[in-house]
């Protein structure tokens, strides 16, 4: 609520509000109800918040049975400097950790899509960062005419299927034929000839 000054130039201040928004683009809208009134200014002020903290890097991927060195970014307007990092990984299977200075480490027999990945500043549980680590499972293909036999002038129609780790059903296949006499191929949809 703006209270009336009594006056066109009289001016008033209505004090501050803090909003907390969420990270990335926002979108700030000043709505007027009704009318009667005059702005004299506005301002917008990022206010650093006492301690944060961002893990690195934001969008990873991992093979099972590799590591991946996460780093944690303190940040705010009380940072001492001496801030310990609390991490923690959670989704994974047994004996997949990440130590105290941040190296993940995903066991080969990994069979989780994601893990999820958390810094927390010691002794203040509140300020954490969290970020999705992908585990990219290895993917299997598998052709579905194994020992096919031709004459020559025949074709065969050759189909193949995609299963395991990360699948999506939208991979492409790129069919390629070695050896058979002069004139064999194989089209872009796996038609052999």
């Amino acid at each position: 609520d703006f209270p009336n000054t009594g006056d066109w130039q009289a001016w008033g201040d209505t004090g501050e509000t803090t909003i907390n928004l969420p990270a990335g683009p926002t979108e700030l809208r000043l709505d007027f109800i009704q009318g009667g009134f005059n702005i004299n200014w506005f301002e917008l002020e990022r206010v650093q918040p006492e301690l944060d903290v961002t893990v690195r890097p934001r969008d990873a991927v991992v093979n099972p049975g590799e590591t991946l060195q996460m780093t944690a970014e303190v940040s705010g307007t009380r940072v001492a400097g001496d801030e310990e990092i609390v991490w923690s990984v959670e989704g994974g299977t047994a004996g997949t950790t990440i130590s105290d200075n941040g190296l993940l480490t995903v066991v080969a027999d990994e069979t989780a899509a994601s893990l999820q990945v958390t810094a927390a500043i010691e002794g203040r549980s509140s300020v954490e960062d969290t970020v999705t680590v992908t585990v990219q499972q290895d993917l299997a293909l598998t052709i579905d005419q194994q020992n096919a036999e031709l004459k020559p002038g025949e074709t065969l129609q050759m189909t193949a299927q995609v299963s395991g780790g990360n699948a999506t059903g939208d991979e492409v296949i790129v069919w390629s034929v070695e050896g058979g006499a002069e004139g064999t191929s194989i089209s872009a949809d796996g038609l052999l000839t």
